[in-house]
Order: structure tokens, then C-alpha cells, then sequence
């Protein structure tokens, strides 16, 4: 009986001794997010705020000449195209679309021709495309 009075103070001293040190952790860690905060606070501000680019939107002419470079990029001429347009979808939004002859031919005689729209998206005033675009196979 006398062991198992022992043991019970030693666990509850144990528990008392584990309880304030953890307190001063917590204590100490706060403080030093404090500081920290302090510190932060203190430090100068700069002289000139940052200034955000901004592009202008993109103009038709600028969309018609950067899808003919993309099918240039994906073709490599333009002997298979036969027109292709652009359109304005949302804002920062266009739409491509190509008509392009295939090398298939029909019943008559004649290459088959397909319409193809991909979607671009303003981006830091150049327009971008979609990777799935690549997987379009423009030029077969």
C-alpha cells in the first residue's frame, strides 16, 4: 500500500512538473511570435509601390495574327488551311476557328474539308492556348 501511495505522488508531481513546463513553452513561444510581429512592424515601408502590369486587351488584328502563328507553330505552312476566324467569346475570351482541307477525299473526288474551334485566353497581353489543342490534329 505504501508503494502505491509513492507511485500515485510521483505520477501526480510528474504530471504537475510536465504541466507548468509546458505552460512556459506556450509563454515563450508567444512572446516570440510577438517580437516577431514587432519586428515586422518596424521594418521601413518602400518608397514606391508596386506597380501592377496591366495589358491592354487584345485587339482582332492581334488575335487573327497570333492564331495564324499557332497554326504555322502546329503545321508548319498553311497549304491545308483554307480560312479561319476569330471571335470574341467573354473578356480575355476567343474563339478560333479554322477550315482546313484534309487529305481524305470523298465520293467525288475532292479533299474532304473540316471546321476545327479551339479556344484562346488573354494572357499578360499574348494569347494562349489550351495543351488539348495540340491533340487536335490540325494537320493530317
Amino acid at each position: 500500500m505504501k508503494k502505491l501511495f509513492v507511485l500515485l505522488g510521483l505520477i501526480i508531481g510528474l504530471g504537475a512538473i510536465t504541466l507548468s513546463c509546458r505552460n512556459d513553452y506556450k509563454d515563450k513561444y508567444i512572446h516570440l511570435l510577438e517580437e516577431h510581429v514587432n519586428s515586422l512592424n518596424q521594418q521601413p515601408v518602400a518608397s514606391e509601390p508596386e506597380e501592377e502590369s496591366v495589358f491592354a486587351p487584345l485587339l482582332v488584328e492581334d488575335v487573327q495574327r497570333e492564331a495564324m502563328d499557332y497554326f504555322h507553330f502546329l503545321c508548319g505552312d498553311d497549304s491545308n488551311l483554307l480560312d479561319y476566324r476569330v471571335r470574341l467569346a467573354g473578356e480575355g475570351k476567343w474563339i478560333i476557328i479554322y477550315r482546313i482541307k484534309t487529305q481524305e477525299i470523298d465520293e467525288f473526288g475532292f479533299n474532304i474539308e473540316r471546321s476545327i474551334a479551339i479556344t484562346g485566353f488573354e494572357w499578360n497581353g499574348q494569347l494562349r492556348f489550351d495543351d488539348a489543342t495540340l491533340k487536335l490534329k490540325l494537320c493530317d
